[in-house]
């Protein structure tokens, strides 16, 4: 009886720390996705909004 909690607990504890894994590692490739989009995006250029000039 002992030894079935025991295998239970266990269990419950390595199934959080695999949700608590997979958590901190998205969350890792989430921030760096992001951050190459940035990246990506600062590098563009855009039109000038100070010439005076509207498009059509």
């Amino acid at each position: 009886m002992a030894g079935t909690a025991a295998a239970g607990l266990a269990t419950a504890l390595l199934q959080m720390a695999g949700a608590w894994l997979a958590a901190i590692v998205g969350t890792r490739v989430t921030v760096d996705i992001r951050s190459q989009l940035y990246r990506s995006l600062e590098r563009l250029s855009l039109p000038s909004t100070t010439s005076g000039s509207r498009a059509p």
